[in-house]
């Protein structure tokens, strides 16, 4: 009895333990014992597209050349995209989904650009011509016609002269040694038309390899800086800057690119890396404040320069130039600075990108017709300063216009490059008297456009 006692409970407690082992069972699979489990599987599946080649920038260039190339579907980490200038693998420095930045490889040869991404492989419609340059240098000044050509880096180890016309072809390179520089008197003229952003003219520092190779025969040892080389001062009328680019220049006696007794037509340049010297009282990359009335400064680009541009009242500025470089680099003080001067003729202020910071003062005399275009900030630099309407002339001003202190950084942003060290007060800046209406000079503190002023008492 004993022993069929001890065989009943210990079946009875296998029983209990192989029942609870099957709950346990059914409820770690999350149903009861009636339900019946079933595995799901997913499946992700990535399409990648392949790329295009809508165009590329330069199109010649010598090894070590920059190259932008734009297009679509591009991965954007540099090392998936592999660029092939005809069959030669160059290294991708910079990369977006629509836009690529290279530069050509050493052994390269003349051929269409190739990118091969995970997706496929784009080949542009166009070939890129790699040059071989001859570097020539030039060691006295132009008396006569004269021509520079393309595939050749023209390298001025001081100064020159022009005093007849110098054509500069597209696609020609000029590199100045330290302290170089150019002076064009008012019997030279300067005709350096690039006719496309794919065969700029440059003007640059010897030390600069990514525009016609190592031209100091240093490899790397030497890099290029704002300050390398000089200036170029134009003192005649009629030269033309058109698709050209100039790099690393100088602001301590003038501008990089400097207009004096003359005008001159520059467009679709870029200015940058220009200007060691700081300060909104300094020269600018691109120097017009003495120029003439028919200057013309449209579709230019500056950035990373220490002031792009500084105007007088003689002729307008519209709204096609941009100040930096694709929304990235800017200028130290992002501004179009105007001297002060009188407005005698039809002048119309409409760039909205940068403000106008007015040095000294501004005053509508003889026949002036001033226009101020809509969401255009006119900042002024100095507590003297003020707009003087006189009688008879005419003044027009847009929706959306300031006229403020330098220190206003919540109009036109931060233009004295200051960050909080400063704030606007009342009295920054005169303010504006307008006598061409009847009755007294209209005088206001309080405007929808007037702010900072000192009130009517000067």
């Amino acid at each position: 009895m004993r022993t069929l006692r001890k065989w009943k409970f210990s079946f009875f407690a296998a029983t209990v333990f192989i029942m609870l082992a099957a709950l346990t069972l059914v409820n770690c699979g999350g149903s009861s014992s009636s339900d019946t489990t079933t595995a799901t599987t997913t499946t992700t599946t990535t399409t990648t597209t392949a790329p295009t080649i809508s165009s590329f920038t330069p199109s010649v260039g010598g090894v070590n050349t920059s190259v932008t190339i734009f297009g679509a579907d591009f991965s954007t980490t540099a090392a998936d995209n592999t660029v092939k200038f005809n069959g030669t693998t160059s290294v991708v420095t910079s990369a977006t989904s629509t836009r690529l930045v290279t530069s050509v490889p050493t052994g390269a040869t003349t051929g269409p650009i190739t990118v091969t991404t995970a997706g496929g492989t784009a080949t542009s419609s166009a070939n890129f011509t790699v040059y071989t340059y001859t570097t020539i240098t030039v060691t006295s000044s132009i008396t006569a016609t004269t021509t520079w050509t393309a595939g050749n880096v023209y390298l001025i180890n001081s100064f020159i002269t022009v005093n007849a016309l110098l054509t500069i072809q597209p696609g020609t390179i000029i590199k100045f040694k330290p302290g170089g520089y150019m002076m064009v008197y008012v019997a030279g003229k300067i005709n350096a038309n690039g006719a496309s952003a794919a065969t700029p003219i440059i003007f640059t520092s010897v030390k600069d390899d990514a525009h016609g190779g190592d031209t100091n025969a240093d490899g790397a040892a030497t890099s290029p800086a704002a300050g390398d080389w000089g200036f170029i001062y134009l003192d005649g009328t009629g030269s033309i800057f058109n698709y050209c680019e100039i790099y690393y220049g100088d602001n301590t006696s003038y501008g990089t690119l400097d207009l004096r007794l003359g005008s001159a037509t520059v467009t679709n340049s870029i200015f940058a890396h220009n200007g060691t010297l700081d300060g909104l009282d300094k020269f600018p990359a691109l120097n017009a404040d003495s120029a003439g009335a028919a200057m013309i400064i449209t579709g230019n680009t500056f950035y990373d320069n220490k002031l792009p541009v500084r105007i007088n009242s003689t002729f307008s500025m519209d709204d096609s130039n941009t100040f930096d470089n694709a929304g990235a680099e800017k200028n130290k003080y992002n501004a179009i600075v105007a001297y002060y001067g009188d407005i005698t003729g039809p002048i119309t202020w409409s760039a909205t990108k940068v403000p106008f910071v007015v040095k000294e003062w501004i005053a509508l005399s003889g026949f002036a017709w001033f226009t101020v275009g809509d969401n255009v900030v006119v900042k002024f630099q100095k507590t003297t300063g003020y707009i003087n309407v006189n009688a008879g002339m005419t003044f027009t001003v847009g929706t959306g216009v300031f006229f403020t202190s330098i220190k206003d950084d919540a109009h036109g942003g931060d233009t004295n490059a200051d960050g909080n060290a400063t704030s606007p007060l009342a009295g920054d800046w005169l303010g504006m008297k307008d006598y061409s209406i009847a009755g007294p000079p209209f005088c206001s503190t309080v405007s929808t456009m007037l702010y900072y002023t000192a009130g009517c008492g000067w």
